[in-house]
């Protein structure tokens, strides 16, 4: 509901479903990875691996 609120909708008439599958994600579980913030660490010999 604070979703829909933050986006000016009445959370009484709409509902809405919210998810994040980014490539980030779908590389973390493709290759195992644990955690999502190697992706933004800016190590190159984590980040050359793909």
């Amino acid at each position: 509901p604070t979703v829909l609120r933050n986006g000016s909708y009445d959370p009484d008439i709409y509902s809405g479903f919210a998810f994040g599958m980014g490539p980030e994600r779908i590389t973390m579980l493709k290759y195992g990875i644990q955690d999502i913030r190697y992706f933004w660490s800016n190590d190159l010999r984590f980040l050359e691996q793909f």
